[in-house]
């Protein structure tokens, strides 16, 4: 039960992170809130795994595990976290975190595919609960009152969410494979976020993004710093997760963030959210699904 507790933990922080992303994205660009998180990630485990003495374990580690754990480093924190500020900014934390859950249909299948695990009747089931909560998600956008331009925002924030689910459903089976090489979360936490930091650099120089740094406000860099606090504990109950159950049982669980998501956006932002009953509704829905993918 260890992974699954540890998974449950992730499903509670990544439901509050999107919190503090939306109210970073109403004021500055996703490019420097995910870049100053993720930079911050790498030298905390490099620390850990000196102090624990994993640190060994990186100069035995294969070119192949190195390959896998920045894979799933690039897709996930690179790829798939700055789709998911983008799609906080453009249709809000609650919609957004509802549609990144999209990451239960990918992963079941390519884990069938890919590491041979068993595909349950329960994760189908739960695949279709998805479903039907992103189309209830969708019909919640009030769409008939707004303008055109609104409806392109809301459409690409919908594209740009579902992607990132498409992503984040697609780095476990990565991390499994990186297992297979080397059996280290620490060290695979380490490779991974290093990969994604320092990619994410090389897009930030070519940007030219890195003036904008000084132009952030007390408020924003305060809320990013937050995120940036968080973000390593969220990576390495990943990494642990992942080290002790399956990548469907994984992904149904660690997916209740938007339970979590909802809560903390009425509690704090509800002047932000538009949360309505189809929302709640898609929340509920996919609850169900994610019991269904349990049993």
């Amino acid at each position: 039960m260890a992974g699954e507790i540890y998974a449950l933990i992730l499903s509670a922080l990544m439901g509050f992170t999107p919190i503090l992303v939306r109210k970073v994205t109403l004021k500055s660009e996703p490019v420097i809130g995910v870049f100053i998180t993720l930079i911050t990630a790498p030298p905390i485990y490099l620390v850990a795994a000196i102090v624990d003495g994993e640190i060994t374990l990186l100069s035995n580690a294969s070119s192949t595990a190195i390959i896998y754990f920045s894979t799933a480093g690039i897709l996930h924190f690179l790829i798939g976290r700055t789709l998911s500020w983008h799609g906080i900014r453009l249709i809000g934390a609650a919609r957004s975190s509802q549609l990144v859950r999209s990451q239960i249909l990918f992963a079941p299948i390519l884990a069938l595919i890919i590491l041979k695990e068993n595909l349950q009747l329960g994760d189908i089931l739960g695949s279709l609960s998805v479903i039907g909560g992103a189309i209830l998600v969708s019909f919640s956008m009030g769409d008939r009152d707004r303008k055109p331009t609104e409806k392109r925002l809301i459409l690409g924030g919908v594209l740009t969410s579902i992607t990132c689910g498409a992503l984040w459903g697609t780095s476990p089976i990565f991390i499994k494979l990186g297992y297979e090489e080397i059996n280290s979360p620490l060290i695979g936490a380490l490779i991974s976020s290093s990969a994604a930091a320092l990619g994410y650099l090389a897009v930030v120089w070519k940007s030219r993004s890195t003036a904008k740094l000084t132009h952030l406000g007390k408020d924003d860099l305060r809320y990013i710093m937050a995120v940036a606090l968080i973000s390593p504990a969220n990576i390495l109950l990943r990494f642990i997760s992942l080290s002790d159950i399956d990548v469907a049982t994984y992904v149904v669980i660690s997916g209740l963030g938007p339970l979590f998501t909802l809560i903390f956006s009425y509690l704090f932002i509800r002047r932000l959210e538009l949360i309505n009953l189809r929302v709640i509704l898609a929340t509920v829905l996919m609850i169900l699904g994610a019991y269904a993918a349990v049993l």
